[in-house]
Parts: C-alpha cells; sequence; structure tokens
C-alpha cells in the first residue's frame, strides 16, 4: 500500500508533533500592496506620499529580522541573496536583451525622453535615448553585477532595481549587528543607545557624511547599505510592538503620526520640497523632519492598512499586489515606457497632455494592470510547468521556480 506524502509541517514521522500551517501575516502584505502602488504613482508623476515607498519598504523587511536571529551568518547570506540578488541579477540580464531590441524601433528614444520630463525622480530615466550597440556590449559583467551591485542598474528601464542589492547590503549590516539587537532588549538604557545610534547613522548616510555619487559607487553603496540598515533596525524593533499600536493603547500614536502626513501632504500639495521627498539623494544639508515625514508616512499606511482589512475586495486585491511587489517594482517602469511609446506613435504632438493629470493616472493604471497581468502568466506557465515535470518523476516541486514571493 503507497503512503501519501505528507508536507514536512504535517509530518508528524518526520517532526514527532503536528504544527499548523503558518499564516502571511495580512496587514504587512496589504502595506506592501500599497507600498508599491505609491512608487508606480511616484514614477507616473503623482508623487501623492512620495519620500515613503522605500523606507517603508525597507522598514517592513525588519519585520522579518527575528526570524533570521538564530540563523548562522552564512546561511542568512545566502538565503537573502537568493531572494533578492538572484532575480535581480536575472531582470538586468533581461533588460540588457530587451535594450539591444528597443534601440532599433521607432520613437523609443522620444519615448524615454518623455520619462525623462514626466517623472518626479529625474535620475530614474536620466539616459535620454538607448544607443544602439552590440549585443553582449549590454550584457557585460560590469554592466550585470559591479554596475547593479555598487551603483544604479546601468540596463535601460532597470533603476527602480537598485532597491534589492541595497535592501541585501542593510541585511548583510544586519547580521553582523544583530547581537546588538539581543542587547536592546535587556535594558531600558540599552534601547535609548540602540534608537539614538540608529538615528545617527541616518543622517550619516543622507547628510553628505557618506555622499551618494555615482562617481564614487562603493561610497554610494554603502550609504545605500546603511540607510536600508537603518530603517530594517527600526522595523525590528517596532514589530515587537505592532499589537499595541495597531490594536491596543498605543493607537494614538499612529494616529498622530498619521495627520502629520496628511498635513504635510495638504501644506506641500503642489510643490514638493525635494530636500524633504527624495530621501536618498540629499545635498550637503538636510532638514531634520525628513526622518519624522518618513515615519509619520509608514504610520498613515499602515493605519490605512489595518482598516482596508475590513473591505474584503480592497483587502484581497492589496494582499495580491503587495505579494508580488517585488516584480511590480521591477518591471512597472517598462510598461510606463510603453504607454508613451503608443502614445507618441498615435499622436505626434503630445505636449497638451504630457502633464494632465487623467494622463498620469491613465499611465498609473496601465503599468499596474500589465505588470499583474505580466506576474499572473508568468505564474501560470511556472504551474503549468511545475505540474508536467511532476507528472513525470512522479513527485511534487517546490512553489517557485523563479518568481519568488518571498522576495
Amino acid at each position: 500500500m503507497n503512503t501519501p506524502a505528507l508536507s514536512p509541517k504535517m509530518d508528524i514521522r518526520k517532526s514527532g508533533k503536528r504544527f499548523p500551517p503558518q499564516k502571511r501575516d495580512e496587514i504587512t502584505d496589504i502595506a506592501k500592496g500599497i507600498g508599491i502602488l505609491l512608487v508606480v504613482a511616484l514614477h507616473c508623476g503623482i508623487g501623492f506620499m512620495a519620500g515613503v515607498d522605500m523606507p517603508l519598504f525597507f522598514f517592513i523587511s525588519g519585520f522579518f529580522a527575528p526570524t533570521l536571529a538564530k540563523c548562522p551568518f552564512a546561511e542568512g547570506l545566502k538565503r537573502k541573496s537568493v531572494d533578492l540578488l538572484k532575480p535581480t541579477f536575472l531582470y538586468v540580464i533581461f533588460f540588457g536583451v530587451f535594450a539591444f531590441i528597443l534601440c532599433r524601433l521607432p520613437e523609443v528614444n522620444t519615448a524615454l525622453l518623455q520619462l525623462r520630463e514626466i517623472n518626479v525622480i529625474r535620475i530614474l530615466s536620466r539616459a535620454a535615448e538607448i544607443p544602439k550597440t552590440r549585443f553582449f556590449e549590454w550584457l557585460t559583467p560590469v554592466r550585470v553585477f559591479y554596475d547593479t551591485m555598487t551603483s544604479w542598474p546601468s540596463q535601460p528601464l532597470a533603476s527602480p532595481l537598485w532597491f534589492a542589492p541595497a535592501l541585501w547590503a542593510g541585511f548583510v549590516l544586519w547580521f553582523v549587528f544583530r547581537p546588538v539587537f539581543e542587547w536592546y532588549k535587556q535594558s531600558s538604557r540599552n534601547k535609548i543607545i540602540v534608537i539614538a545610534a540608529l538615528i545617527f547613522l541616518y543622517y550619516s548616510a543622507v547628510n553628505g557624511g557618506i555622499p551618494i555619487d555615482i562617481n564614487n559607487r562603493l561610497a554610494g553603496w554603502l550609504a545605500r547599505a546603511v540607510y536600508a540598515f537603518c530603517f530594517i533596525g527600526f522595523g525590528h524593533i517596532v514589530y515587537r510592538h505592532r499589537d499595541f499600536l495597531l490594536y491596543g493603547k498605543g493607537q494614538w500614536i499612529l494616529w498622530v503620526l498619521a495627520l502629520g502626513a496628511l498635513y504635510w501632504k495638504k501644506r506641500y500639495f503642489h510643490h514638493f520640497p525635494g530636500i524633504d521627498i527624495i530621501t536618498m539623494f540629499f545635498e550637503t544639508k538636510i532638514r531634520p523632519r525628513s526622518f519624522l515625514i518618513a515615519f509619520c508616512g509608514i504610520a498613515l499606511v499602515f493605519l490605512v492598512s489595518r482598516y482596508a482589512t475590513m473591505i474584503r475586495p480592497v483587502k484581497q486585491a492589496l494582499i495580491h499586489i503587495g505579494k508580488e511587489s517585488f516584480h511590480i517594482m521591477a518591471i512597472h517602469f517598462v510598461f510606463i515606457w510603453f504607454f508613451w511609446w503608443i502614445f507618441i506613435l498615435a499622436v505626434p504632438d503630445i505636449s497638451p497632455y504630457r502633464d494632465t493629470v487623467p494622463i498620469k493616472w491613465l499611465v498609473f493604471l496601465f503599468a499596474v494592470t500589465m505588470s499583474l497581468i505580466s506576474v499572473g502568466i508568468c505564474r501560470f506557465l511556472e504551474k503549468t510547468a511545475g505540474k508536467k515535470r511532476a507528472i513525470h518523476v512522479g513527485k511534487t516541486l517546490p512553489a517557485s521556480m523563479g518568481l519568488s514571493e518571498k522576495s
């Protein structure tokens, strides 16, 4: 008689104990979904809560740091490299092949120029054209690996992927300094020292102490690593008090910070002070309120996420978007460009439409929808291929063959 295979979590023959399946954190997934929508909106020129998106993702990553607390350094580094760097390099290689094809199509560089003119963060589209080069010039080790790890990915349309190596580097620092977070729990004095140190590191990373300079790549890499590490650390600390803040007596703290974010938004509705928004691109001086603004925005996102759980369709949509946030981050910029490319081919003079709010929202909806459709197709093909191979080898395969939800 053949005994059906059991999941490792439910197989009492191996574990000696029956463990229930682990439930995903819905509010965290919803917050990630809102965060990626803020990223896409910002890149479409709709800067509703600019300056909150990346700190939010680094902060949420800190929620999962305790699960790595007892993990050996080498094992933890391997896990984070597989989750973050492997898909990043695959995307960069894809964009290299894509660029070789793009530069031979009509009006491509005109569409890229529109991104440069429209985008709130100009550096994401600093290249106004894609030069025609030989195929393997797009896929050199420097372009694929060194540029991606130490600076902005140099492949056209791949710039949003900078966050993955920055997050990876932040976790490397966290692995090095994780004994500090164990020491943090021992007394109130230790807590004050650790929080003060994280704030100091934040300002050292963005206040010219370690400047972010494309011509000084290692300094820029270290700055982004320190920046990510700070928010990972704060996420690790705040997660201990998550229930108190979301459901307990500490809710008033979230409300006060969220109202602060709305006040900041109302005050600068028509003109964002760049020195407050783009927290990764400060000049030689910094306004201290930038730190508070980032946490006000994070509080607002989590407050909205908590109440979004009460509306089932909204909850399910945001959870799905949150689970696919890595891949939406990677490819949404392609669809923003694709929209403008089609628009330019159809309407030679786009200047009357370029800065209009309806067009920006149309670009936003197009980029989000097409990103979700693309990821959905890949998931379907992955599932189909997995079933075929399972039939062939007679056993079930792992759930992911390339598109990792854990990333």
